[in-house]
């Protein structure tokens, strides 16, 4: 349940998004998903295992699972709190940031993102450098204003649209113009994803211009990779909610405001009514890995 003295929100929506995401995963994904980050993972795989025994044969009430959640979060919270106490504030009503914490959890050592890897070379001295590409970015208009074409229709394009029209832009394009050796022209000789068994896009514009793709491969020389949508966490009037998926392909609405802060069956009919949620924008979409 939400904290109204301590804000307890942006770890309320990562803290369900996860317990959804691991529920509906095979035990092969879930050990893929440790290794990622097991400073952090294993903790969210040992809580998530004694809440599925809990839930089981429904004998458990929802006043004492969500007690139980609430005790695991917060102490999430407090691990989080510990490694960084300036921007995970553990007193007041400070909004924290969801990037961090999703940074936090994916690096295991610090803020990163999902990128893109170039390997690019110097056509003159012949020297290779390694450069990343965020896309944690994508839904911005300012990014994406640069891959529309005359033929788009609407306001939206489908995420997974705008997505290969990026990695096919940086497939081509260097993230930087000359060679730091010798200022010779520089170009891309391979580009990859580091393996992840999640990522998020981050959506930063009030209005999205791209709506919400269920599925998002990657197809990047030899690498293919697959994910699905399976969260939506929404930002607006200083509080993050979600949107989760479960096993049927039904989505629930999420608030910890609400009593136990147990998720709602909602009723969604297309990606574009996952863009909004009471009023507040979505800001990152969260997806699984499907294809190890």
């Amino acid at each position: 349940m939400w904290d109204k003295d301590n804000w307890s929100c942006a770890y309320d929506s990562v803290f369900m998004t996860f317990w959804y995401i691991y529920r509906n995963s095979s035990d092969g994904w879930r050990d893929q998903w440790k290794q990622q980050a097991p400073e952090w993972n294993n903790f969210f795989g040992e809580v998530f295992d004694s809440l599925l025994e809990m839930a089981q044969g429904g004998q458990t009430s929802q006043a004492a699972l969500s007690h139980k959640f609430s005790s695991f979060r917060e102490t999430f919270r407090n691990n989080l709190s510990r490694v960084d106490p300036t921007r995970f504030k553990r007193n007041g009503r400070v909004l924290a940031s969801i990037c961090r914490i999703f940074g936090r959890i994916f690096t295991g050592s610090g803020p990163s993102e999902p990128h893109l890897e170039q390997v690019v070379v110097c056509d003159r001295c012949h020297t290779s450098t390694l450069m990343r590409c965020s896309f944690s970015l994508l839904g911005s208009s300012a990014l994406l204003d640069f891959h529309r074409h005359e033929g788009d229709i609407g306001p939206f394009l489908p995420l997974q649209t705008a997505v290969t029209r990026y990695i096919q832009h940086v497939s081509r394009e260097s993230q930087r113009d000359h060679c730091h050796t010798c200022s010779g022209q520089l170009r891309v000789e391979f580009l990859s994803m580091p393996e992840s068994t999640w990522l998020w896009i981050e959506l930063s514009d009030d209005v999205s211009p791209v709506t919400p793709s269920p599925r998002l491969v990657f197809g990047l020389q030899d690498q293919r990779q697959v994910y699905t949508l399976q969260a939506v966490i929404y930002l607006g009037g200083d509080h993050f909610t979600a949107r989760l998926l479960d096993q049927s392909a039904t989505w629930w609405n999420y608030d910890g405001m609400w009593e136990f802060g147990a998720p709602r069956f909602d009723h969604i009919e297309d990606e574009v009514d996952l863009l909004e949620n009471d009023d507040r924008g979505a800001a990152f979409l969260v997806y699984c890995r499907v294809d190890f």
